[in-house]
């Protein structure tokens, strides 16, 4: 079994941002939201270089919440990440 070095605090971290988020992206007015679905639908192809990059640019966490955030809203059925589900 393989063990990610900062994969636990890295779960427990998104397990309070991301509610925190969906809930801020529930009151966004409708057009802020869909643009903001529009933009984690694009960076959901470079999830990859967001997560294992060694060379990770700051605020790409707020990216990984705003894109698993505006998912649980907009997508049926929610967005499962790191073995965790979100479903707003």
């Amino acid at each position: 079994m393989t063990t990610i070095v900062g994969f636990d605090l890295l779960r427990d971290t998104l397990a309070l941002a991301v509610p925190l988020r969906i809930m801020e992206v529930k009151t966004m007015p409708t057009w802020e939201r869909e643009a903001l679905a529009t933009w984690a639908g694009h960076q959901c192809q470079y999830a990859d270089v967001m997560m294992y990059d060694p060379q990770r640019k700051p605020g790409q966490f707020k990216h990984l919440v705003d894109i698993l955030a505006v998912l649980a809203v907009t997508a049926d059925g929610g967005v499962e990440f790191a073995g965790t589900r979100w479903d707003a």
